[in-house]
C-alpha cells in the first residue's frame, strides 16, 4: 500500500468513527447539538452560545471581548468560564449562517478526527506500525472519558495535548529550536482549548518530562530552547489568564472543599463504564459514593497490563512505556483529589497552596481522560508486540506465502479489532433546536428596542442544579440573535450581584421588583407559562410595568419596568399659612 493511498484511508477511518460517535447528529447538523450522556443541554447550550461570542467578538476585533451581556451589571463576566476562543476558528460558519449549531458542529467533528489524527502520528513517531498506530488513534478517538463528556465541548479536546507530548519527545530526540518552538505553540493551544487540560498537562509533564529529558539538564542551549518555549506559552496564554486571575481576585473565586471532595475519583470509578461490558465488571461497594464512569473497558485493563509486560521486554519501547505508567500514574493520583491523604497531610491541598490555578479545579476526577490515554498507549504496545516480524522477508509471490503472511498477521488484527469493538459509545442523546426561525419576541427586541437596553428574563431561577439552568441558558441561546445584555447568566462561577438578585427574585412577582427599579432594567421577558399577566400588575407598587408586546405562540409578554412616578407636592392654601 502506498504512503498516500495509507494516509487517505487512515483519514477516512477517523472520519468514519467521528460520524459514528456523534450520530445521528451529522444528518441533522444545523438543527441538533450532541448531548452525550448529559441528563440536560445546560451546557451544550452554554458552550454554543460560547462559540458565538468568540465569533461575534471577533468580527468586532475583539472589542468588549471579556464583557460578555451577561450577569448584568456586573462586567468581565466572559472570564467567569472557559472562554474556548480556539472556536473561532469556525466563526465564518457562524457569521453566514443564522444559528451557530453548524459552526459547533463542525468544530465538534474536526475536534474528535484531530483527536485521532495526533494519537495516530504520535505512535508512528514512537515507531509504532500501521496497523497498531491506527487502533490507538482510533481508540483515543472513542476515548470512553470523551464520550461519556461529549456534552462537554471542551473536554473532547483532546488533540491539543497529544500535540504537545508529540513536540516534546522530538525536542527530547533531537534538542532543536524548531521542536522547541512547537512545543510552546502546542502547550499554549492545549491551554487554549481547554483550561482543564491544560493545567492538567503541566501537572502531568512535570514530573514525567523532568525524567525523560534528564539527559538535557547540563546543556545551556537545551535550557534556552526550553525558556523559548515557555516564553511562547506565555505569550500566547497571558491574555486568557490575566483576565482570569483579576476576576478570581475581584469576585475571590474558591472552591468549597466538599463539592471538590464530591468530584474527585474513587478507585472502584474505575471499573465502571459507561456501555456493557463483556466481563463483569466488580460491584462497588454500597457504603459510599459510586457512578462516575472512569474506567476504559476491562478487556483494555487486560491488554494495558500485558502491553506493559511487552513494553518492558522491548528496549525499543522501554522509555515509552515507563512514561506511559507515570502519566497514567500521576494522573490516577491527581484525580483523587483530597480524598487521599498521608499522615494527616493532603498532597493535592498541597499542589492547591503552591501551583496557582489548582485551587480553582473543581472536578479532580477530570483526570481520568489521561489515565484512559495512558491505558490505551499500554495496550497498543501489546498489538504491536504481535505484530509479525517479516524483516526478512523480500517478495510474496506464492499463494502459500501470502496464506503464511496472513496467518502472521491474523492474531495482531484479531485484537485490534477486538479493543476497537469494545469500546463503543451508547446513550447517544441530541437537543433539537426548537425552530427553524427565532421567536417572534427575540425580533422585537433585536428590531425595536435600542442595542444597550438591558433584559430580565423571568420567572429567575431558583434552584442550584444543572437541570434548573437548562432554561437560562436558552435564555442566553435567544440572545445571540437579540443581542441585548441580560440579568441572567451561566458560567462556571456567579458573582454577588447575581446572587443578590436570584434570592430577591426568587418569588417574583411577589417580590424582587424594586431591585429591578433600583438597578435600572429596562425590560422584563416574562413566561407567560409560569407567570399570568394578572399577576404582574400586583407586584410591589415600587415600580410601574408597562405591557409592550405579546408572542402569543412563544407564550411570552415583554414590559417594561418604570419607576413610580414621584408624588405631587402639596399646595399650600391661604389657611396654612
Amino acid at each position: 500500500m502506498g504512503n498516500r493511498l495509507r494516509a487517505l484511508l487512515t483519514a477516512l477511518v477517523f472520519a468514519a468513527f467521528a460520524g459514528q460517535i456523534t450520530w445521528p447528529m451529522p444528518r441533522a447538523i444545523t438543527r441538533e447539538l450532541p448531548m452525550g450522556t448529559e441528563a440536560v443541554a445546560t451546557v451544550p447550550l452554554f458552550n454554543l452560545w460560547t462559540v458565538w461570542w468568540n465569533a461575534d467578538r471577533a468580527a468586532a476585533g475583539f472589542r468588549g471581548y471579556w464583557d460578555a451581556p451577561i450577569f448584568y451589571p456586573t462586567t468581565n463576566t466572559f472570564a467567569f468560564s472557559e472562554a474556548q476562543p480556539t472556536t473561532v476558528a469556525v466563526a465564518p460558519l457562524v457569521w453566514s449562517s443564522e444559528r451557530p449549531i453548524l459552526a459547533y458542529n463542525v468544530y465538534l467533528l474536526v475536534t474528535l478526527w484531530l483527536n485521532g489524527v495526533c494519537g495516530y502520528r504520535l505512535l508512528r513517531q514512537r515507531g509504532f506500525d500501521w496497523w497498531p498506530a491506527l487502533c490507538g488513534g482510533v481508540l483515543i478517538e472513542t476515548l470512553p472519558f470523551v464520550a461519556w463528556q461529549l456534552g462537554v465541548l471542551q473536554l473532547t479536546v483532546l488533540w491539543p495535548a497529544l500535540w504537545t507530548i508529540s513536540a516534546l519527545w522530538k525536542w527530547n530526540t533531537q534538542p532543536q529550536w524548531k521542536p522547541a518552538i512547537e512545543l510552546g505553540i502546542a502547550f499554549g493551544v492545549t491551554y487554549l482549548t481547554c483550561n482543564y487540560y491544560g493545567l492538567f498537562l503541566g501537572l502531568l509533564l512535570g514530573p514525567t518530562a523532568t525524567g525523560l529529558c534528564y539527559r538535557h539538564v547540563t546543556s545551556v542551549r537545551a535550557w534556552g530552547q526550553i525558556a523559548t518555549a515557555g516564553c511562547i506559552v506565555v505569550l500566547l496564554v497571558a491574555p486568557l489568564v490575566i483576565e482570569q486571575q483579576r476576576a478570581s481576585r475581584e469576585h475571590q473565586w474558591k472552591r468549597e472543599t466538599a463539592i471538590v471532595l464530591d468530584l474527585s475519583a474513587h478507585l472502584r470509578d474505575y471499573t465502571n463504564t459507561h456501555f456493557p461490558q463483556w466481563w463483569e465488571r466488580w460491584e462497588s461497594p454500597e457504603n459510599g459514593r459510586s457512578g462516575w464512569t472512569l474506567g476504559p473497558a476491562i478487556g483494555q485493563w487486560i491488554f494495558a497490563a500485558m502491553g506493559l509486560i511487552c513494553g518492558l521486554r522491548n528496549r525499543f519501547h522501554r522509555r515509552w512505556t515507563g512514561f506511559a505508567v507515570g502519566i497514567g500514574g500521576v494522573a490516577l493520583f491527581l484525580s483523587f483529589g483530597p480524598r487521599i491523604e498521608m499522615w494527616g497531610l493532603s498532597p493535592y491541598r498541597g499542589l492547591c497552596a503552591v501551583v496557582p490555578g489548582v485551587a480553582q479545579i473543581r472536578s479532580p476526577f477530570r483526570f481520568a481522560a489521561f489515565v484512559q490515554i495512558a491505558t490505551t498507549w499500554l495496550a497498543v504496545l501489546l498489538l504491536q508486540g504481535l505484530v509479525p516480524k517479516l524483516d526478512g522477508v523480500k517478495h510474496i509471490t506464492t499463494w502459500r506465502q501470502r496464506f503464511v503472511l496472513a496467518g502472521a498477521w491474523l492474531p495482531a488484527i484479531l485484537a485490534g479489532v477486538v479493543l476497537m469493538a469494545e469500546t463503543r459509545p451508547v446513550n447517544r442523546q441530541n437537543y433539537r433546536w426548537p425552530s427553524d426561525t427565532w421567536p417572534q419576541w427575540v425580533e422585537y427586541l433585536r428590531d425595536e428596542t435600542p442595542p444597550e437596553t438591558t433584559i430580565v428574563c423571568l420567572p429567575f431561577v431558583s434552584g442550584t442544579t444543572i437541570h434548573e439552568y437548562e432554561e437560562v441558558t436558552q435564555w442566553m441561546a435567544w440572545g445571540m440573535e437579540h443581542r441585548r445584555r441580560m440579568v441572567n447568566g451561566y458560567s462556571g462561577y456567579f458573582p454577588d450581584p447575581y446572587l443578590y438578585f436570584k434570592g430577591a427574585l426568587a418569588r417574583f412577582p411577589g417580590t424582587g421588583a424594586d431591585m429591578l427599579v433600583e438597578r435600572k432594567i429596562d425590560l422584563a421577558i416574562i413566561d407567560r407559562r409560569h407567570i399570568p399577566p394578572e399577576d404582574i400588575y400586583h407586584t410591589e407598587p415600587t415600580s410601574t410595568w408597562e405591557w409592550l408586546y405579546s408572542d402569543d405562540v412563544a407564550w411570552i409578554d415583554i414590559y417594561r419596568i418604570k419607576p413610580p412616578p414621584p408624588p405631587e407636592p402639596k399646595r399650600e392654601g391661604p389657611d396654612d399659612e
